[in-house]
Formats: structure tokens, C-alpha cells, sequence
């Protein structure tokens, strides 16, 4: 089988290791249509590659459309995989692409509900992976006329990271600095109120640009709460390698998702955080509140409690708990290569 992966954005540009692995191991060839920023953030090598990008005037968008069409004829392409299958360049174009199955991956599956344009790209496209077993079982609840299957893109590329260990218990909240997708006043709360009993060993590492964003306004509530000991921060991108390593460094994770956050619902229903995969991925579990008690897998995989510091004390104290909680995550059959294959082939068969 001949299969196009194909992403327009700058972004998601981590599941592309796990589809790579996957499809490689169902015996696919693999060809891809990647923006140029995305690819310079991973460590693949397709059959054959082109590029694309997010914005196009008409004209581009129609000149883009024949140069799909002419890569897909020409390496006989069986499949497409879109990697992001939302917003209006997949709109535009999978009406005219050459008459080849398309399977989408989701990243907000409210859209199928609640959107006009997603509802117009579900005439070509009825297929879709979602990244979470609450995600499929909350739209097959809703939907009948699509095919759902749950991927959990946490295949990484860990070749190149190293294992280190650190004096310190650090923690890792990952990702972009904004207050619409992680509670950090929470956060900056709870270690203020308790800094004299946190061990001056417990580092919390922002693990994104604290430029960017809404990062320097958190890094002053930081200093102003007289705790800036207990961070750390980075200055500029953080490229994969450092990424990556970090993670390798840490203790515990920390996705801060509350009923403060904007989109809270969305990730209880319908969205994942990237936290989630990376915890899977690293074998690093995660606190998370009690609202997730009752969601799989994160009842099984994840430290659940309101109560940030006293767990995290505990935690530092009885690290064979970790220790235990990581033995989990590793043996849970759905986060298993083989489990994910099965779900991908169904969707490509």
C-alpha cells in the first residue's frame, strides 16, 4: 500500500514519527506533502517528498490542487492521511483530489458537531482518528455515519535523547505559554502558599518559550510571588532535542487542566492536551484533577488528585509509587504498537 500523509500547517508535526512507525510496520510505503516549517521538527525519512504550505490566494490553491494530483498519479498513491483534516485549505481542495481514499486525523472533535465547514469536509472525508479513547466513545455515542477509531500518536523517535539524572525532582509542564490552555495562576498559587515545606530540590520547568505568549506575564507573577527559585525557564524555541531531553529528566508532568481553563470541557469531551501523548510516550505520569477521575485510560495511567503540592510531596517521598504509576502506562494494551496498528489498519482497509 501507497499512502500520502499531507500537512498544510506548521503544527501536530509529533504524530508524524508515530505514523511513520505504524505504517511501517503494516508494510506501507510511505510518501509525504509537508509544510517546510513542520519538517525541519522531525526526524523521518519518506519515499518521496514534497512541499506545501498553509496560505494560498485562489490561483495557488488551484495550482496546488494539479501539483497533489500529479504526485498522486505519478507514485500511484493508494491513500491519503491528513494529518491536520480541518479548516478551509482541506475544504477547498479534497473535493478535487484524484479519486483516492482520505482518512483525517482530528484534533477538535466538536467540529464534527458544531461546525458548518467540518460538516461540507465530511462529504469527502469519512474516515477520521482521534486521539482518545473518550474522544471515539463520546462521538460514536453522536455519530453513525462516519468511521472512528482512537490513535495514540506516542510512537517518539528517542534515539537521540539521552537518559540523564538530575539532582533535582523535576516536574515538566510542556507546551506553549497560555493561559487559555493550562491553569498557571493555580500553579503559582499553590507553591506560594506552601513554599516553606517544598523541598528546595522540586523544580517546576516551563517547557516552552517564556517569551512567546502569555509567558512573560506568568514569569512576573512568578517573581512577584517571591517563588522564582522553584522554576526554571527557557528564553527562545526549544528545539526538539532539548525537548525531548528534558522530558527524559522528569519526575512527574503536569497539563494543569481545571475547570479555570477556557477550553476545560473540550479536553474532558473532545480534544486532547499534548501532555497527554507525551505522557503515554515517556512513561511520565501526569496529576491531574479529580474531574478526570473517572475518564479512561487517565484513572488508571495518571496520579488523580486536588491537591497539587501534598501529592507531589508524597510523591517525591515514596518515588516507588512513580515508579508504579510508569510500570502501568508501559503495560496498558492500548498504548501498545500493536494495539494502534489494528486501529490504523481498520481505517485503511
Amino acid at each position: 500500500m501507497r499512502v500520502l500523509i499531507i500537512e498544510f500547517s506548521n503544527g501536530h508535526s509529533e504524530l508524524l514519527d508515530s505514523h511513520f512507525k505504524i505504517l511501517k510496520n503494516l508494510g506501507a510505503e510511505t510518501f509525504l506533502a509537508i509544510n517546510k516549517a513542520c519538517y525541519n521538527n522531525i526526524d523521518i525519512a519518506p519515499h518521496k517528498l514534497i512541499y506545501v504550505e498553509d496560505e494560498y490566494t485562489f490561483i495557488q490553491k488551484v495550482k496546488l490542487i494539479l501539483k497533489l494530483n500529479q504526485f498522486i498519479k505519478k507514485n500511484n498513491i493508494q491513500k491519503i492521511i491528513f494529518n491536520t483534516a480541518e479548516g478551509n485549505i482541506i475544504r477547498f481542495i479534497a473535493p478535487f483530489l484524484k479519486k483516492v481514499e482520505m482518512i483525517g486525523v482530528l484534533h477538535h472533535a466538536h467540529k464534527l458537531t458544531e461546525s458548518n465547514s467540518q460538516k461540507m469536509i465530511c462529504k469527502w472525508i469519512k474516515k477520521y482518528f482521534v486521539l482518545g479513547e473518550y474522544i471515539e466513545r463520546n462521538l460514536q455515542e453522536t455519530i453513525d455515519d462516519l468511521k472512528i477509531k482512537c490513535l495514540y500518536p506516542i510512537f517518539y523517535n528517542q534515539s537521540h535523547f539521552s537518559q540523564h539524572q538530575d539532582k533535582y525532582f523535576n516536574i515538566c509542564i510542556p507546551g506553549n505559554i497560555q493561559f487559555k490552555r493550562r491553569d498557571y495562576k493555580s500553579l503559582i498559587d499553590e507553591v506560594k502558599l506552601n513554599q516553606n515545606s517544598i523541598p528546595d530540590n522540586v523544580q517546576f520547568i516551563l517547557l516552552g518559550n517564556i517569551e512567546n505568549g502569555d509567558g512573560p506575564a506568568i514569569k512576573q507573577m512568578i517573581e512577584d510571588a517571591g517563588i522564582s527559585n522553584f522554576f526554571r525557564f527557557f528564553h527562545e524555541f526549544v528545539p526538539n532535542d532539548t525537548f525531548y531531553n528534558e522530558l527524559n529528566g522528569a519526575k512527574l508532568l503536569l497539563p494543569l487542566i481545571t475547570p479555570q481553563v477556557n477550553q476545560y470541557e473540550e479536553y474532558t469531551k473532545s480534544r486532547i492536551s499534548g501532555t497527554f501523548s507525551l505522557s503515554y510516550g515517556f512513561k511520565i505520569p501526569m496529576i491531574l484533577s479529580s474531574n478526570f477521575k473517572h475518564i479512561e485510560p487517565f484513572k488508571d495511567t495518571s496520579f488523580i488528585s486536588d491537591d497539587l503540592i501534598d501529592t507531589i510531596l508524597h510523591l517525591k517521598e515514596n518515588e516507588k509509587k512513580i515508579q508504579s504509576m510508569q510500570n502501568k502506562i508501559k503495560n496498558h494494551p492500548t498504548f501498545s504498537l500493536e494495539h494502534n496498528c489494528k486501529n490504523f489498519e481498520e481505517l485503511l482497509t
